[in-house]
């Protein structure tokens, strides 16, 4: 359960690679610095009962809503829904 849990927070991080925002993602160096959780990660990812198109967020819908968001202004709030658009 809590890797179920964590899961979609933890994806976010590395979805940021070949983003809008993947300067971030190089700047943080996140698959060096945190090896054990980036195969974790690709473990999960690999799971075909998560892979059923509504447990894991399509990485291209998280690059739309990053496109979206890296050109805001500092201290603007972001749209709060679910990236959807694909």
């Amino acid at each position: 359960m809590p890797d179920l849990y964590a899961f979609p927070f933890v994806s976010r991080l590395f979805y940021l690679k070949d983003s809008a925002l993947g300067e971030m993602y190089d700047t943080f160096k996140m698959e060096d610095r945190f090896p054990s959780l980036f195969k974790w990660h690709k473990a999960m990812r690999a799971k075909t009962e998560l892979n059923d198109g509504k447990a894991i967020i399509p990485i291209k819908a998280f690059h739309n809503w990053l496109e979206e968001l890296a050109p805001m202004p500092l201290g603007k709030k972001p749209p709060l829904r679910i990236p959807t658009k694909l």
